[in-house]
């Protein structure tokens, strides 16, 4: 899968998963929606090669979801939308005292 292909798949999270937004990094500053929203990054890359050529690179990426209050539906559907596309993924949630809110963590590698 590649970064295209994925972003693709984050717009239909966005609608499935009803969030108010989803972005690429971050959203701008003053622009971030009204919670629940979803930012996604690709930090690095997993390189299989020999003989100084990578043979394969699997991409690292992470996906936050920030939201007030926990919503296991919202995150059954997101999990059930990755796994529909055959994506392995650790979960993670924690509360963010600093923003007041939830913060959900993906990670896998495509």
């Amino acid at each position: 899968m590649t970064l295209q292909e994925f972003n693709a798949l984050m717009s239909e999270i966005k609608t499935a998963a009803t969030l108010n937004g989803v972005a690429y990094d971050f959203f701008p500053v003053g622009a971030a929606p009204a919670l629940p929203f979803a930012v996604w990054r690709s930090p690095s890359i997993d390189a299989f090669g020999a003989d100084n050529i990578n043979f394969y690179n699997a991409l690292d990426i992470e996906i936050e979801v920030l939201t007030e209050k926990r919503d296991l539906t919202r995150e059954a559907t997101i999990e059930d939308k990755l796994t529909a596309n055959g994506i392995f993924y650790t979960k993670n949630a924690v509360y963010l005292d600093d923003e007041k809110c939830y913060q959900i963590l993906y990670e896998m590698e495509i």
